[in-house]
């Protein structure tokens, strides 16, 4: 006589473990994308942020500003946002003349998100 066997086969138990492997495998890679576009663009802005913070600190507390060995040591402290070219620009005034400190460019359409290139280039002049 022939019994019916209730259950699984290992063979059956192994084979959905696999898939469910795979299956997992594929999402985690996905999930990891998205996280690490966050942080990349987390770490941008910081790293903007920082140095925007540096130079008001700079203007707030009467320090110098030092370009190369030299301290420089302005009678005003300007910051422009340029959108159009997804710009900063941290310029100081001294005896009358506008000089540029430091240029910040911001690449990649942050509209979508911030730093979408991955990129973003500090300049100093």
């Amino acid at each position: 006589m022939n019994k019916k066997r209730k259950g699984f086969s290992f063979l059956e138990i192994l084979i959905v473990m696999m898939i469910v492997g795979i299956l997992f495998v594929a999402f985690r890679s996905a999930f990891q994308f998205k996280n690490k576009d966050i942080l990349y663009g987390q770490s941008c802005i910081e790293t903007i942020y920082g140095e925007v913070n540096n130079f008001l600190h700079a203007g707030l507390s009467s320090k110098s500003l030092f370009t190369g060995t030299t301290a420089i040591f302005p009678d005003q402290y300007i910051i422009t946002f340029n959108p159009a070219q997804q710009l900063i620009q941290l310029k100081y005034q001294e005896q009358g003349s506008e000089h540029i400190y430091s240029s910040i460019e911001i690449t990649g359409d942050t509209n979508i998100s911030y730093c979408s290139s991955n990129s973003y280039m500090i300049i100093l002049t």
